[in-house]
């Protein structure tokens, strides 16, 4: 493989991975907080010339705007001015230190601000739309990976297993004014929007390529957050007394999936397109811990187009996921009630990383 195929591989690579993270961190009202700068580490050891710097930093920005409202996969009639609107910015810091070509170290910080625009939250549903808001850092996420070859020696396939941390840093408690028809009360806003789920978590995750020709490539990346905790202290909008203490806020696990392909489209300029498939979501059921407090547990499956160019040290991408089916699971509440309630999605996902190699 050439230096300059390395190049668009490296491109490609961080390209695609660097959009892995579902991000704000949540699908609209499904509050999934998912790496937000999830990247395939070491793969630009791939490069011969320059050398790799064992540092890389990347800024990672998302956006979405959640308006369309679904129980299970079915989509439910809304009137304007009726639905739940989130929108959600977020922001990722990270740092990933590679002492050798296998290994990688990084530590991702989110910065997230949030809306969210309803009328049942205040008035009730006969009344006006109102916009409640939270800002602030995310839950730290500090992760170790280790590919299975060395990237030098095997640049056309490679496979790695992660390992992290992810510590309660961000706010699971943040409040914003309700209006309400004796005068504005101030409580927590709806999970959705909490910066941080107010648990620790491990991460397991997996990332790997494979060249099939001199410019194509397939990629796939994988994440489980696996949350011990069973909930937190954040009051929920359920009623007290409601059954699996729905009244506070779960700290339920995640889930990450992308796999596709990717294609050196002007190696000579480090400029790639890729193209592939994304599942992300919230299990009703933690693989370790209890189910209790509230949750809106579901899944989101989407085709995942991207582009991505690198000029020296310096790779900017841009990748932007389109729903394809949304579904919004039975929670164990509801397994309990009998029920099934309902989440709003986004139709489409935005990330934009730039990433320097010091």
């Amino acid at each position: 493989m050439n230096a300059s195929l390395r190049h668009a591989l490296f491109a490609t690579a961080t390209g695609v991975a660097l959009a892995a993270s579902p991000d704000a961190r949540s699908q609209g009202c499904m509050a999934i907080r998912s790496p937000g700068a999830c990247t395939l580490p070491g793969i630009g050891q791939l490069q011969e010339h320059p050398p790799m710097s064992p540092w890389q930093v990347s800024l990672a920005y998302r956006y979405l705007n959640a308006d369309r409202y679904f129980s299970g996969s079915d989509e439910l009639p809304m009137e304007p001015g009726s639905q739940v609107i989130n929108t959600i910015h977020s922001f990722d810091i990270l740092a990933t230190y590679s002492p050798t070509p296998r290994i990688n170290l990084s530590v991702d910080l989110p910065i997230i601000y949030a809306e969210r625009t309803t009328r049942h939250e205040h008035m009730g549903m006969g009344g006006p739309q109102f916009t409640t808001r939270a800002a602030g850092i995310g839950d730290l996420r500090v992760t170790a990976d280790y590919w299975l070859r060395d990237p030098a020696q095997h640049p056309k396939a490679n496979l790695s297993f992660g390992l992290g941390v992810k510590p309660p840093t961000g706010s699971d408690d943040e409040e914003d004014d309700f209006h309400q028809p004796g005068g504005p009360v101030r409580r927590p806003v709806d999970v959705a929007i909490q910066p941080g789920d107010g648990g620790w978590g491990i991460i397991f995750q997996t990332a790997g390529y494979w060249q099939l020709t001199d410019r194509l490539f397939t990629y796939l990346n994988g994440m489980y957050l696996m949350s011990p905790k069973e909930f937190n202290n954040t009051a929920s909008f359920s009623a007290p007394g409601s059954p699996n203490n729905d009244d506070v806020n779960s700290v339920p696990d995640q889930y990450l999936g992308r796999g596709g392909f990717s294609y050196a489209l002007w190696p000579e300029q480090g400029l790639s397109l890729s193209l592939g498939g994304r599942l992300e979501g919230i299990p009703p059921h933690d693989a370790v811990g209890g189910d209790g407090g509230f949750r809106r547990p579901g899944f989101i499956v989407s085709i995942e187009p991207g582009l991505s160019w690198m000029k020296g040290k310096n790779t900017l991408s841009l990748t932007a996921p389109v729903a394809l089916l949304r579904n919004r699971q039975r929670s164990a509440t509801d397994e309990i009630t009998g029920g099934h309630g309902d989440a709003s999605f986004a139709d489409f996902l935005l990330f934009f990383t730039y990433t320097r190699q010091f």
